[in-house]
């Protein structure tokens, strides 16, 4: 779960920070490979053991006994009076599958990356004029990054230098128009 939560906060630091159309998709393609990063992992660490009894067991077999007995033409029109939609029942299943399997999941998706987006400007900017503006930005001391810094960076903070590199230009409202 660390792992997921760490790929998946990075990744929106990383497409967030991103100016340009083609930066969106080559950081996107690397978002992608991070995401897979689990996959790839796991692969690399998986004993031989667990691979063989993998290869063992048993895959699942679908109770197909009555299509077996039925005629390709029975077995058609069951498939049609079955997914037809020209009954209000069926409308309301068709509508409540979307429902239940694809909006949950949509909304989920876009709860969780909200949140992350959320965090990203509450961590990276400051809230003046009616809108988010970029925080001063202060180059580090050093290259040398620790793992507590990586993972807990609110109590490990990295030492920055004194100067900032980036300061947000001052906002002048409309009397510049």
């Amino acid at each position: 779960f660390i792992l997921v939560f760490a790929t998946a906060r990075a990744g929106i630091s990383f497409l967030m920070e991103t100016a340009g159309v083609d930066d969106i998709i080559v950081n996107s393609v690397a978002l992608g490979f991070l995401l897979t990063l689990d996959d790839l992992t796991s692969t690399a660490l998986m004993g031989s053991e667990t691979t063989k009894l993998l290869e063992v067991c048993m895959e699942f077999e679908l109770d197909t006994e009555a299509l077996d007995e039925m005629k390709e033409d029975d077995i058609m029109q069951q498939f049609d009076k079955e997914q037809r939609l020209n009954t209000g029942m069926s409308w309301l299943k068709l509508v409540g599958n979307i429902l239940y399997y694809k909006l949950f999941n949509m909304l989920m998706v876009a709860t969780v990356t909200g949140c992350f987006v959320g965090h990203y400007y509450m961590s990276n900017c400051d809230w003046n004029h009616n809108r988010f503006v970029s925080k001063t930005m202060y180059a580090p001391k050093d290259m040398e990054f620790s793992i507590w810094t990586t993972f807990m960076r609110r109590f490990f903070p990295l030492p920055k230098n004194g100067e900032p590199y980036w300061v947000m230009p001052t906002y002048h409202g409309d009397d510049e128009n």
